[in-house]
């Protein structure tokens, strides 16, 4: 089942404390410019999924985020919403991970959700067949530690 209820209007994200971003709904142009910059920003990283990962958070914040209070500078006047400000932010990574459960998440659910294949009626194994009927048991080199297939009764 597919269920249509994420947002279509910008929404403010409590992101915690005194924190929050006003953020674009993560439609699917906002997770697409954030591959894009990702792709961008990856390409001159050290390879491997944190700096792939950081870079996707830094793009969807970068696509999404409209304005903001809570977030302020060294002086602690509040800080502009800039591509600067956003990177900055998105850098601290308590407020990366608070803006991908929160925002990114509904999203992922969405994603898990798309399987439809609708369970066996009997449980998840109920509807498998047996393919382990006629396996050998293992030699006498197998070891203590070897798995034993007991032979499923006949049908």
């Amino acid at each position: 089942m597919l269920k249509l209820d994420l947002r279509r209007e910008p929404y403010w994200l409590e992101i915690g404390g005194d924190v929050a971003f006003y953020v674009r709904p993560a439609t699917t142009a906002v997770i697409m410019a954030a591959r894009a910059e990702a792709g961008k920003d990856a390409a001159g990283a050290a390879p491997g999924i944190g700096a792939t990962r950081a870079a996707f958070l830094k793009g969807a914040a970068l696509a999404a985020i409209l304005d903001w209070r809570g977030v302020v500078g060294a002086d602690d006047a509040p800080l502009a919403v800039t591509p600067e400000a956003i990177g900055a932010v998105m850098d601290l990574w308590q407020v990366a991970d608070q803006f991908e459960t929160r925002f990114l998440g509904p999203a992922y659910e969405l994603d898990l959700e798309k399987n439809v294949s609708s369970p066996s009626p009997a449980g998840t194994g109920a509807g498998a067949p047996v393919i382990a009927v006629g396996a050998p048991a293992p030699g006498p080199d197998a070891g203590p530690n070897a798995l034993t297939l007991a032979t499923p009764p006949s049908a």
